[in-house]
């Protein structure tokens, strides 16, 4: 959980002025729109920070693609979160994304594929 001003302030951006939550993982408590808001800030963050690498890269190795396969990490990574947003966000950010719709645990492929 990030309590820097920056983070705050892009939370708001979205989520007008909802309290922004203090814990991690518990809508219950603050409720189902901030910790969904709360996500999304930090999916964007992120891919945004994919974006600012994808820049840097360009400058000193122009032709080299920044690439990711987004559903690596399982469902329920950061940035593969449920609702979406972190797959969304990074499409934006990176050169080339490979959408998988078949996440791989530790163990490989799912015998079990749950459509969404």
């Amino acid at each position: 959980m990030d309590y820097s001003e920056p983070s705050i302030q892009a939370f708001h951006k979205h989520a007008g002025n909802i309290e922004y939550p203090r814990t991690w993982g518990f809508p219950e408590i603050y409720g189902e729109d901030s910790y969904g808001w709360w996500m999304y800030s930090l999916h964007e963050q992120t891919a945004a920070l994919a974006g600012i690498v994808r820049e840097e890269i360009a400058k000193a190795a122009p032709g080299l693609l920044l690439f990711r396969n987004t559903t690596r990490g399982g469902v329920f990574s950061l940035s593969n979160d449920h609702d979406g947003s972190g797959q969304e966000l990074l499409t934006r950010n990176l050169d080339i994304v490979h959408l998988d719709p078949y996440p791989v645990g530790g163990g490989g492929y799912s015998a079990v594929i749950h459509a969404i």
